[in-house]
């Protein structure tokens, strides 16, 4: 008769290596609480004060141009831009993207170009267009004392 033989279990699998476990750091502790204020009855201490946390500052609405100040704008632009003569005579076009910021009285305090527009013809126009310039003032319905426009100056040859 044939022998059964008992069947062995396979030797166990090496365990796996960990790579080593990172230090545990404990939470910073928050900042300890001033003790409640004395009672101004009797100058004993009183219980905690139930006392509404203070609400953080309500946000102001960010600063708009009306749609009037911003047509305004544009029309000043395309009066006063000017094509470069040499980016004309060799048929270069393109569009610039440019931030500028303008106080109350229209006063440029800043031009800067946001997106070129390939050529640097075209972007040193743009901002030789906003150097110095006096743009329309802001209507009363523009509180703000300054605002920063974002504008794309296209230049296209007909």
């Amino acid at each position: 008769a044939a022998e059964v033989a008992a069947a062995e279990p396979p030797p166990a699998a090496p365990a796996p290596i960990e790579a080593p476990k990172p230090p545990v750091r404990a939470a910073p502790k928050p900042a300890a609480r001033p003790a409640a204020p004395l009672r101004p009855s009797d100058g004993a201490p009183g219980p905690a004060s139930a006392a509404a946390p203070a609400a953080p500052p309500a946000l102001a609405a960010p600063a708009t141009a009306t749609p009037d100040w911003r047509a305004a704008l544009l029309a000043w632009v395309q009066a006063h831009k000017e094509y470069p003569p040499r980016a004309r005579l060799r048929g270069i076009e393109g569009v610039v993207t440019v931030r500028v910021t303008v106080t109350r009285d229209g006063h440029v305090t800043a031009a800067t170009i946001e997106a070129t527009s390939g050529a640097i013809s075209l972007d040193e126009a743009v901002l030789r267009l906003f150097d110095n310039a006096t743009l329309p003032a802001f209507p009363p319905a523009m509180p703000q004392p300054v605002y920063s426009e974002t504008l794309r100056v296209g230049f296209a040859l007909q």
